[in-house]
């Protein structure tokens, strides 16, 4: 049972870095990772050696030096029929491993609080599908979590920039580049009132797909085909080309190393406008959702007073001159462009649990897809079946409650299937089915009795459809919490227990396996001097550990600490 005066934390689970914060006295505060890190990457891994499941950068590691063993990138795949990922021997729905994630977050704001935490709120991107959210509440619970709202990512980006406490009426976009999708949200505030108006987006893109475009740019001016790389080299080719993207953010050149491992220095000199160049594409994809929400509000880029850049792909010049040049004004940018979302929720989670400090603040959503039911329709004489028939349109406000009346087809038809649909297609059957159920017992007579049929949708995505027969009033409701990707109750129990199982020795403390994890990569990124210094300074550390004694593993994990800095330009220790 969940515990009401427990503390309720908020929650970033981004597709690339996810964080956790909460409200305290007035200030958002961050919690930190076991590796003192207040990002935490969304990747897991089953680490080769230990056959422990492990999170985070340790997990990033780990896939950069053997992709086999874990996986990354899988919220694009949550809520999606089917969808997989093989880590060595065993494989995991999105889900499971959605979970991973939000069970190290909440083990982290654990240990900072020194009790039990079991609420939260989760953002999720605006456009996400009730499919989509669905799968997330039940990665939380898995985790242990009690997902008490849902929060899309652009609305808690706007309190987080604290617009809702403009004096004026305001009208704005946000535009979210993640690590792996990209949002667009129009919003206004007005009077304490802060509105979601329409909202678009795609799924499949985002900061890495830029920087797989940085990497066949380098792969193209130095003549290698991709299809020669094997999947280790490619994965450590994208590593450098990340950290020439970041690199092209602040300076008009950078060079990409492209050798494998051993083989001879292999470099290729990239300029800012030959990124800039081959990043058109995905600007190019950028545009379309930036338009279709525009639309869905009935405005032109003109009319926003504000334009608000949020996740780290934003760090770009290319976005954020893409942003100026749509809505010809400068966009903001908060400095840390990765914490805004999670400072938000933070802020939501307070506001959700009564905390006075803060002024209260109605936050309305809408629904990002329509939902609606399979029909038929008689035009020009002919039957015309499996048409979809919208109840609730894209971009109605939410929570929300609409019917619609329906009707036999067939006299003396006593039983009617309703075959409920989420999507824009005009075919049925084209759009992603949410599930049917049957209104039984209508009273027998000629073709036409009606049935009414209600779709109540509430801020969690969380969607009931009521069929009432009209000349009885009899009624049957159906509330859609799962799908066919879903897992049952008893599948989230054993995936529960699983991940408990699969969970790394407690003995093992992470400062020390995560610099083992370094170390080990640039060893492999590292040749003659370095290579072998770092292998005496490993070898050194790996000795110390085998003795216990805490005083000679602290010293030879500051040496190797200091070695593993300097090759790596201090990015990390």
């Amino acid at each position: 049972m969940t515990n009401s005066n427990s503390p309720i934390i908020g929650i970033d689970l981004g597709t690339t870095m996810s964080a956790a914060a909460w409200f305290d006295q007035g200030t958002v505060r961050f919690i930190r990772n076991e590796l003192d890190d207040v990002l935490t990457p969304s990747v897991v891994a089953v680490d080769p050696r230990t056959k422990n499941v492990v999170t985070g950068r340790i997990a990033k590691d780990l896939l950069a030096s053997d992709p086999a063993c874990g996986a990354a990138l899988f919220k694009r795949s949550i809520g999606v029929d089917g969808a997989s990922f093989s880590m060595g021997d065993r494989s995991f729905t999105p889900i499971e491993l959605s979970a991973y994630i939000l069970d190290s977050l909440r083990r982290d704001a654990e240990r900072t609080f020194g009790e039990p935490v079991q609420r939260c709120v989760i953002t999720v991107p605006a456009y996400f599908n009730e499919a989509q959210r669905r799968a997330t509440l039940q990665a939380g619970q898995i985790a242990g979590l009690s997902v008490e709202r849902i929060v899309n990512e652009p609305t808690a980006a706007a309190i987080a920039y604290g617009l809702n406490e403009s004096p004026d009426e305001l009208r704005f976009v946000v535009l979210d580049l993640g690590g792996g999708t990209f949002d667009v949200c129009v919003m206004e505030y007005f009077d304490g009132l802060l509105e979601v108006k329409s909202v678009a987006g795609k799924s499949q893109l985002g900061g890495e797909d830029f920087t797989r475009a940085l990497l066949t740019l380098g792969l193209d001016k130095a003549g290698i085909p991709e299809s020669s790389l094997s999947i280790g080299h490619f994965g450590l080719m994208l590593r450098r080309a990340e950290l020439v993207k970041r690199q092209l953010a602040r300076w008009p050149s950078a060079t990409l190393n492209l050798a494998d491992n051993d083989a001879e220095p292999l470099t290729v000199d990239i300029s800012a406008e030959e990124a800039s160049e081959a990043f058109q594409p995905l600007l190019s994809a950028m545009l379309e959702p930036c338009r279709t929400a525009l639309r869905g509000n009935r405005m032109h880029a003109d009319e926003v007073d504000d334009v608000i850049l949020v996740g780290g792909g934003t760090r770009m010049p290319c976005v954020r001159q893409f942003a100026e040049d749509l809505f010809q004004r400068e966009p903001k940018m908060d400095r840390d462009v990765d914490l805004v979302v999670v400072r938000g929720a933070a802020i939501q989670a307070a506001l959700h649990a009564g905390d006075e400090a803060l002024e209260d603040v109605v936050v309305t959503d809408v629904a990002s897809h329509s939902l609606g039911i399979s029909s038929s329709r008689e035009i020009s004489g002919r039957r015309i079946f499996d048409l979809f028939s919208p109840v609730i349109e894209r971009n109605t406000v939410i929570p929300t409650s609409r019917s619609d009346v329906f009707a036999t087809l067939e006299d003396n038809q006593t039983e009617l299937s309703i075959e409920v649909y989420e999507g824009e297609l005009r075919q049925a059957s084209a759009n992603r089915k949410l599930g049917e159920f049957t209104v039984k017992r209508i009273p027998k007579g000629p073709a036409g009795q009606q049935v009414s049929v209600r779709f109540t949708y509430d801020l969690s995505g969380i969607l009931e459809v009521e069929a009432t027969v009209l000349e009885t009033g009899e009624s049957v409701a159906h509330v859609f919490k799962r799908g066919r990707e879903d897992l049952s109750d008893t599948e989230i129990e054993r995936a529960t227990q699983r991940m408990q199982g699969l969970k790394s020795d407690p003995r093992e403390r992470p400062h020390y396996r995560d610099l083992l994890t370094r170390a080990h990569l640039l060893y492999q990124d590292s040749t003659g001097e370095h290579r072998a210094r770092i292998s005496y300074y490993l070898d050194q550390f790996e000795s110390a550990l085998s003795t216990s004694t805490p005083k000679t593993i602290e010293a030879a994990f500051n040496q190797l600490s200091e070695v593993c800095q300097r090759l790596d330009g201090g990015e990390r220790w």
